[in-house]
């Protein structure tokens, strides 16, 4: 829900295994997750669509001193966004 409110609607967990099986395999250019030697491990995919942008933009707006300087501002408030909600 947080991650919603932030701008972030889509939101898929899954496990990592199914992932290495499925999606690696039948690909030539993606690398297999780290299952850290389990047999069961969580994963969640997290991203957005246009619903993000003016929830984005009101951040930019709202704190236009703190993304001045900010040479990639989606990428940080991403990042932060994420870090701070996961």
């Amino acid at each position: 829900q947080k991650l919603y409110e932030m701008g972030f609607d889509i939101y898929h967990e899954f496990p990592i295994q199914s992932y290495n099986e499925k999606v690696v395999k039948s690909s030539t250019d993606l690398q297999a997750l780290n299952e850290y030697g389990k047999t069961s491990t969580h994963s969640i995919l997290v991203g957005n669509t246009k619903y993000l942008w003016p929830i984005f933009i009101n951040e930019l707006v709202s704190d236009a001193d703190k993304w001045k300087n900010e040479p990639n501002p989606l990428n940080t408030y991403t990042l932060n966004t994420v870090n701070a909600i996961c």
